[in-house]
């Protein structure tokens, strides 16, 4: 009976488990979803505000320098759509994930934030170390070929960067929300003024 029990919760467990991670997880690229994102990302800024507020305890204590967010959007994803399917959108999204996925440490955080648009956390990287990855990422897309059963499709995306640290040292505190909104604000004022296929840093844009 005692080990009857014992199986039962160890299956509801892992019931529990599979539930929560679906609650977390974008299911067409296994990336965090918006919720999932926004949770483990808010601990990694906790830490950074945390160190900055004491200076002298943190010392002989871990915590994390700096966090990067990367809003990345696609270009023209409307005109693979129309071109080649929904389908095929469905490759190009799930194949941009595993790009980012295999160029990205196991630490950072990455979600699709919805349609063509992704949001990654680099965890303990700078602004200028981040518009650096970003472009990498940025060539990496560029180059990939994505192949949609119509064809080989080409896709470009978009890229803005905003640093944690930088916005602590403007307003003493580090709201995730802003800091998003700082990066989407890089990505969309470069992309209006000089074209799409760009990396481009919250804190160059707004000197």
């Amino acid at each position: 009976m005692i080990e009857k029990l014992k199986k039962e919760i160890s299956r509801l467990k892992k019931e529990i488990g599979q539930l929560h991670g679906m609650i977390e997880t974008d299911s067409l690229t296994g990336l965090y979803n918006r919720h999932g994102f926004i949770k483990r990302a808010e601990g990694f800024l906790k830490s950074i505000e945390w160190g900055e507020k004491h200076h002298k305890e943190r010392r002989d204590i871990f915590y994390i320098k700096d966090f990067t967010i990367v809003f990345i959007d696609l270009d023209n994803f409307k005109f693979i759509n129309d071109t080649f399917g929904h389908k095929a959108g469905d490759v190009v999204i799930k194949e941009i994930a595993d790009v980012l996925k295999i160029n990205t440490k196991e630490v950072d955080v990455l979600c699709r934030w919805g349609g063509d648009e992704f949001v990654l956390g680099l965890v303990g990287v700078g602004e200028r170390t981040g518009a650096a990855i970003a472009e990498r990422l940025r060539r990496k897309i560029a180059g990939h070929k994505f192949a949609t059963g119509k064809g080989i499709a080409r896709a470009t995306a978009s890229f803005g960067v905003a640093s944690a640290l930088q916005c602590y040292k403007q307003t003493k505190s580090i709201n995730l929300y802003r800091l998003i909104e700082e990066a989407d604000e890089a990505m969309y004022e470069v992309k209006k003024k000089l074209g799409k296929n760009f990396v481009a840093s919250y804190h160059k844009v707004k000197r």
